[in-house]
């Protein structure tokens, strides 16, 4: 399963849904995956993971999406909600 994470880093996603309009993210906006990591761990930014000696099974996604509003923003989801919000472009 690590190796299935770890494949998607880089993948452009399309969002599926209207779920994360609360965080600014709508329905058809795109973003690339920036990092993934195991549950139980902390991150300081993509690519910078700090184990917190804690593990879990499966694992969290990082996706960075340009605003309308010229920012970026990292939205971090496990696995179920990624699969189920987004899909690969």
């Amino acid at each position: 399963m690590k190796d299935e994470a770890q494949a998607q880093k880089g993948w452009w996603v399309r969002v599926r849904t209207d779920s994360l309009s609360v965080d600014g993210i709508t329905k058809g906006m795109t973003g690339r995956v920036v990092g993934i990591y195991s549950p139980g761990r902390t991150e300081a930014g993509p690519g910078q993971v700090f184990p917190t000696g804690k593990q879990e099974q499966g694992w969290v996604v990082d996706i960075e999406f340009s605003l309308p509003n010229g920012k970026t923003k990292i939205l971090s989801v496990e696995r179920e909600a990624y699969e189920c919000f987004v899909e690969k472009i």
